[in-house]
């Protein structure tokens, strides 16, 4: 039997106001929705370093915060796969270490998440298997992790 999978998904061309939505508009009832991870907005605000900015407009926010706005509304979504676009991009290292942190635990979730990035240590720090492709020859590789038996 199939099962349908609903999507969760964050990348680097869609609108701010789209990615956020279910974070910042405040139209849900958080008591009346169970969550399959069970976590709340502000948890995820807080494990990002959001939490004293949520009152702002998103749209005065710097661009790693945005970036990391965009990352808390993907995950409170009620998805169970995930893809994400450069998750790190331009963030500096206490802000990778936080969103590591954050996708690492949503992942013991039964969740699974799909992560493209150029960061390396970033892959190595949350993936339990990293696949690198050579667009150049097409050729794939599947390097050891720090999840895999070495």
């Amino acid at each position: 039997m199939e099962e349908e999978m609903e999507l969760g998904k964050t990348g680097q061309k869609r609108s701010l106001k789209e990615r956020c939505k279910g974070i910042i508009d405040g139209q849900e009832n958080e008591q009346k929705k169970t969550k399959p991870h069970n976590t709340t907005k502000e948890e995820l605000l807080n494990a990002l370093g959001l939490s004293e900015l949520k009152d702002r407009h998103p749209m005065s926010l710097s661009g790693g915060q945005k970036q990391r706005l965009a990352l808390a509304a993907t995950l409170y979504q009620e998805a169970k796969l995930f893809f994400f676009d450069e998750p790190t991009s331009g963030m500096d290292q206490k802000n990778m270490l936080r969103i590591a942190r954050l996708l690492k635990s949503a992942i013991r979730e039964d969740r699974i998440f799909f992560l493209v990035s150029h960061d390396y240590a970033f892959l190595q720090e949350v993936a339990d298997e990293v696949v690198e492709i050579d667009f150049l020859t097409g050729n794939f590789r599947f390097p050891p992790t720090s999840e895999s038996p070495r």
